[in-house]
């Protein structure tokens, strides 16, 4: 607001409709800091009052999870109705009858509809207001295929079901605002358990989908804790698997508490007729045929295809609709004459028709843009949005929406290919498994370790190019609350988009599952001089501080990798690990919590643009924090704007006015620099003549420049000066005749002099 007045204007027209209640003050600076701190301080303590539970475990739960935050498909009509009124008549009995199982669990093969039914469960709980939560696993999704969430986020559910759960939740993290942290055992016990204790008439359903999707160590941990919770809490938990041996293990261990059903033992023929016969109609009608356009032996015959997998029908007819032909039968024979591979029964046949899809490309095609985006949707670490999958592969927008015109009966794909808010995924993780498997798939499969690589170096050029120091240009430091934060989020949007953001959450993923070609370990050697402290302020930013140990620990527990990366790592991990809260609590703390060691450089880097021409010996006047507004000094003007943290957001260009005889010196704001000629020299490990360069912490020779450091020699090699540090400082030092001082605070903390024969 203060940055936006505009104090010529006339207020008096608003003022008598009641549109600009402000009233213009001129007040002593101290004064507006006094009272901006005062009302900031109250609006924290009142939010910290009405917050609830909700939002205080919002930011651990896994997006996507629930029921309603994908359009995942249920059962057709009139299919499944057995199964379907089996589960409702579980639902809605009274758990005070005689052998009640609080635990209702489907299992069954792939492509069986595990999943729609757990949707249509799920539909028809929330109609009836007796859904609690639900969680859909995902192999595909790193925040789905482990258990890391799942408590959390489930609590997270539950409280926007009940005022009442909610503020007994609220208590609890009052009590231990650490308890999304602790262990898995202590979040059910103090989240689920204990809030729900003695709680009557709280009769709640929760809905656990492709249990076996979750890691088997998870797995074996996270079901017991969740039986526990059932037999000792008014809550239901219908879950959905395949048969995997720890799965099998922990049925028959809690065969008392567990109501197993097997998916197969419910013959679907008859419903995967009737779904094919819906379908077939509606793609009649769709495409103004009068007549019926297959036969009823067509239909027999599809349904002998399917054999019983839900997941082949539901293929079969997507490949028919989306067919650019508006010949039905055509594309009806073709799938009735493929040559079916028999020896992996229904399953194989179901390759057999990926195969089939995937032919209708033209094979120039396929071999450039279509695989790449195949191998990146199926391979990324989290679900994409169309406009996010272009800038991850740096093609025109719209490209990679075009590339899967023809493969809408494999993935779900948006309507528009601007929208944000849709994710593009395969309609069934069987379809990665066929993709990514040669013996399966054959010229169509994806080489997995080298798109790993390349989706690194995807990762890594935009964090290079991109991240810098205060990115979104915040104070040095502040408190997040509310109103801040909707700021943060408002710059975060403005500055780092999907392609970034995916970059930062996932690199580390692709590094552990890739392999270390040259191309990837010259960028990893940009990225652990310049960038990767940049990347912890990025992850902080986007409220993921504690995905960035996370990631770290992949990176150090990964083998063959190069020690600079490792070093580094190791360093952040430590820095990070001991200040975890203050890097949480603002995105700059992590230039504080980290030694010199890893942050001397990028310390002094202030965000500005390059400087324009020429210009002989210019001085830079970068940032500095909490000091009175300057007096106007030679060549500048006073600044007109102060950010609310007194930091200076702008760097004037002092020219000096006549360059200077030999007796005089230039007057500028900016501390005494000492010579160069006077820093002393700094010998490495290696002995006299040997230097360790402070960027890139390797012995050097004497081809170095050297600086001052908190009053100590600094030494940074030719290669880092010519590579990493010129690129990180954009362009700041190019063609400059002289030397160029740059100040990082009021109280130099760190000063460079950089002769001119260096820099020419």
């Amino acid at each position: 607001m203060e940055k936006g007045t505009d104090k010529g204007a006339q207020r008096s027209p608003k003022h008598a409709y009641g549109l600009y209640p402000f009233i213009m003050l001129t007040i002593p600076r101290s004064r507006y800091d006094k009272l901006y701190n005062m009302f900031f301080n109250v609006e924290s303590v009142l939010m910290v009052i009405v917050r609830s539970a909700a939002d205080m475990l919002a930011p651990d739960t896994a997006l996507g999870a629930a029921y309603n935050s994908y359009a995942r498909p249920s059962c057709a009509p009139n299919t499944r109705t057995d199964l379907l009124k089996e589960i409702t008549t579980w639902i809605t009995e009274s758990s005070s009858i005689e052998d009640f199982k609080s635990v209702y669990w489907l299992h069954g093969a792939t492509g069986t509809g595990k999943t729609t039914v757990a949707q249509s469960v799920a539909l028809e709980c929330a109609k009836r207001r007796i859904l609690g939560a639900s969680f859909f696993f995902s192999g595909s999704d790193n925040e789905r295929n482990n258990a890391g969430k799942v408590v959390t986020t489930l609590a997270y559910q539950l409280c926007l079901q009940s005022k009442d759960q909610d503020y007994r939740t609220r208590c609890a993290l009052d009590k231990q605002p650490d308890v999304p942290r602790q262990s898995m055992a202590d979040q059910v016990q103090k989240l689920i358990t204990d809030t729900l204790a003695n709680v009557k008439n709280f009769r709640k359903i929760i809905i656990l989908d492709s249990l076996d999707q979750c890691s088997e160590d998870d797995v074996l941990e996270l079901v017991p804790l969740l039986f526990k919770a059932a037999t000792s809490s008014p809550l239901r938990f219908f879950v959905t698997s395949k048969l995997t041996p720890p799965i099998v293990s922990l049925l028959q261990k809690h065969a008392a508490h567990v109501n197993a059903v097997d998916l197969l033992a419910y013959d679907a023929k008859n419903d995967i007729r009737l779904f094919y016969l819906a379908n077939f109609l509606r793609i009649g009608e769709a495409r103004g045929l009068k007549d019926r356009w297959f036969s009823e032996d067509d239909l027999a015959r599809m349904v002998d295809l399917a054999g019983g997998i839900f997941l082949y029908a539901a293929t079969a007819v997507g490949f028919i609709a989306n067919s650019k032909s508006q010949d039905c039968q055509t594309q009806l024979r073709a799938l009735l004459g493929t040559q079916q591979n028999q020896a992996g029964g229904a399953y194989g046949r179901l390759y057999t028709l990926y195969g089939h899809i995937l032919t209708s490309i033209p094979k120039e095609t396929y071999q450039g843009l279509t695989r790449r985006v195949i191998g990146t949707i199926c391979l990324a670490s989290y679900p994409l949005s169309l406009p996010t999958l272009d800038r991850i592969l740096s093609i025109k927008p719209g490209e990679s929406w075009r590339c899967l015109q023809d493969l809408r009966a494999i993935f779900q794909v948006p309507s528009s290919p601007n929208d944000k808010a849709g994710c593009v995924t395969p309609l069934h993780n069987s379809f990665i498994e066929y993709i990514t498997a040669p013996s399966r798939s054959g010229r169509f499969a994806i080489n997995v370790k080298a798109h790993h690589s390349y989706l690194l170096c995807k990762c890594l050029d935009p964090m290079i190019a991109g991240l810098r120091r205060n990115i979104c240009d915040l104070p040095p430091s502040g408190d997040l609350n509310n109103y801040v934060k909707r700021m943060i989020a408002k710059k975060r949007a403005q500055n780092i988009d999907g392609g970034l953001e995916y970059a930062c959450r996932s690199w580390h993923y692709h590094l552990a599952n890739g392999g270390i070609t040259k191309e990837v370990l010259e960028r990893l050697r940009l990225f652990s001089q310049a960038t990767l402290i940049y990347w912890v302020e990025a992850m902080s930013i986007l409220v993921r501080v504690d995905d960035i140990l996370i990631s770290l620990q992949t990176v150090l527990s990964t083998p063959n990798l190069p020690n600079f990366l490792l070093e580094r790592c190791k360093e952040l991990e430590q820095a990070v690990g001991d200040e975890t809260t203050r890097v949480g609590d603002w995105p700059l703390n992590i230039y504080k919590a980290c030694s010199p060691t890893l942050v001397k450089v990028a310390k002094a880097l202030p965000p500005t643009p390059p400087l324009p021409g020429d210009e002989p010996l210019p001085t830079v006047k970068g940032l500095f924090s909490s000091m009175p507004i300057p007096q106007p000094a030679v060549g500048g003007t006073e600044a007109d704007v102060l950010s609310l943290s007194d930091t200076i957001q702008r760097c004037e260009l002092l020219q000096p006015p006549q360059p200077p005889r030999a007796e005089q010196t230039p007057k500028s704001n900016l501390p005494d620099v000492p010579p160069f000629i006077d820093a002393p020299p700094f010998v490495g490990e290696g002995g006299e003549g040997s230097f360790t360069c402070a960027f890139c912490m390797e012995e050097v020779g004497n081809e170095v420049i050297e600086g001052i450091f908190r009053g100590e020699p600094l030494i940074i090699c030719e290669y880092c000066l010519q590579g990493p540090l010129i690129s990180a400082v954009g362009g700041f030092l190019s063609r400059i005749s002289g030397c160029i001082a740059l100040a990082a605070n009021t109280s130099p903390d760190l000063t460079f002099a950089y002769p001119a024969m260096l820099i020419a």
